[in-house]
């Protein structure tokens, strides 16, 4: 009986013992490190939000998000990109000490400028004085940026069992101490320390445990600062525009709505971005098959990614429909009473679940085209969008509007932008047909046969 094979599965079998083999290479432990602290920290951020959530209440809560979703914007611009530096320590082996130092000079000169810019910024045009304590505080943790660059010599040496400790470490040190803030009745300012606690510790391991350790401190170079700058710029100003287009609806409301409705939306925001992680698992799984499906055959490779597509939508759309069945009282239950008035806004900001799936396959797409300019343009539209729209709806509609306005931006960006340009036209059309329920039975057939000749 000719053994059941999926139609996007590889063509050769492989053994038990072949992925063994796989598994116990300098790669395969990295790998297998770093999806063990993707899945552990999954849980432990998701924890530490109920503990937040159900500890501090809608005020101080909204207070909360409002101060950490400011400090992730300005954080955004402050760090390299991975893949630039990793590339740059694994081509110049003879050089890293130099790079990692100048790397590290660029981001301890942004962070400095960032800390600043937000005390600044708070102590001007803070909606409240709980803010303008708050962000400076966790601003500290910018601070710890520039010993974070570590890491990227822990991904070039394929190190990743000392990173992913160092950094699961931290995410239990951040569980436990709000945890004990919560327990203890403490204020706002202490929940803020208990997690930045956590970022204290990840430094400190990512130094101790670093490769290497008996070298001499060496200065940066001028040149490699220049370089690294320059090659990071389009990256940062990507960056930037991602930390807005994620997190500038809970900037928006805390400036122009009260403490509370920040509070709830922000909640009921995490409770909507529960299942982002599926797309993103999905993607990282199949991704280097559907690379090398595209290179052995292209008409295999449309359809595969068209099926990608299909099984995208019909989860996106399963989970919204339960939501708007169950989610209210899930929520509730979830949040606490304190929490009464989240159905409307987990109604409306549950639909963004849809252009996450698909921006995700879109992303998947993009990369494997040699298309990444679209995803700037499209992250670029897309936070403008999400500006516009939260100024002129958070006034009138408070937290559903905040909601309508993610919503209308992660449509923009995940699919509206693709009609703009040619080459992603046919991206755009996989994306539209995907979302026909006729299409998601056809692309969960098993192929039953043998091998393709």
């Amino acid at each position: 009986m000719p053994k059941r094979r999926l139609l996007v599965a590889d063509e050769s079998t492989v053994s038990v013992s072949q992925l063994t083999r796989q598994l116990q290479t300098p790669v395969g432990r990295s790998v297998g490190w770093l999806v063990g602290e993707r899945v552990y920290g999954l849980f432990a951020n998701a924890l530490m939000a109920l503990i937040l959530i159900r500890g501090l209440g809608p005020s101080e809560f909204g207070v909360f998000s409002f101060a950490v979703a400011l400090t992730a914007i300005a954080g955004s611009v402050t760090q390299l990109s991975g893949p630039l530096m990793v590339q740059q320590l694994t081509i110049h082996p003879d050089r890293r000490p130099q790079l990692l130092a100048s790397a590290g000079a660029i981001t301890a000169a942004l962070s400095a400028l960032a800390v600043a810019a937000l005390t600044v910024i708070v102590s001007l045009f803070g909606p409240d004085d709980s803010s303008t304590l708050l962000v400076p505080v966790l601003a500290m943790g910018l601070a710890l940026h520039p010993i974070l660059v570590l890491d990227f010599e822990y991904q070039a040496e394929l190190l990743a069992r000392r990173a992913s400790l160092s950094r699961n470490a931290g995410l239990t040190v951040s569980v436990f101490a709000l945890i004990a803030a919560s327990l203890s009745g403490a204020g706002l300012l202490w929940f803020a320390l208990a997690r930045l606690s956590g970022s204290v510790v990840t430094a400190a391991l990512l130094y101790a445990l670093r490769p290497h350790r008996e070298r001499v401190p060496i200065q940066a170079e001028r040149t490699a600062i220049r370089s690294l700058a320059k090659k990071s710029f389009p990256l940062m100003v990507s960056a930037f525009a991602i930390g807005i287009y994620f997190k500038l609806d809970q900037v928006m409301l805390g400036w122009m709505t009260t403490a509370a409705e920040t509070g709830r939306y922000a909640a009921t925001a995490r409770l909507s971005e529960l299942f982002h992680f599926l797309p993103m698992a999905f993607a990282a799984s199949l991704g280097p098959k559907i690379a090398e499906i595209r290179e052995a055959d292209r008409e295999r490779y449309t359809d595969v990614f068209g099926r990608v597509f299909c099984y995208l939508s019909a989860v996106a759309i399963g989970i919204i429909v339960l939501t708007q069945l169950f989610g209210e009282r899930l929520a509730l239950k979830a949040l606490g009473s304190a929490y009464e008035g989240v159905g409307p806004i987990l109604s409306v900001h549950i639909f963004a679940t849809l252009f996450v799936f698909l921006g995700v396959g879109a992303a998947l797409w993009t990369v494997n085209e040699n298309l990444e300019r679209v995803f700037m343009y499209a992250t670029v539209m897309g936070a403008i969008v999400n500006a516009a729209l939260n100024y002129l709806l958070i006034p009138r509609f408070g937290g559903v509007g905040a909601a309508w306005a993610t919503l209308t931006a992660y449509g923009v960006a995940a699919v509206g932008v693709n009609g703009l340009f040619k080459e992603t036209r046919p991206l755009l059309a996989m994306q539209l047909r995907s979302l026909l329920p006729l299409r998601w039975i056809a692309a969960v057939k098993v192929d039953l046969g043998g091998p393709r000749e």
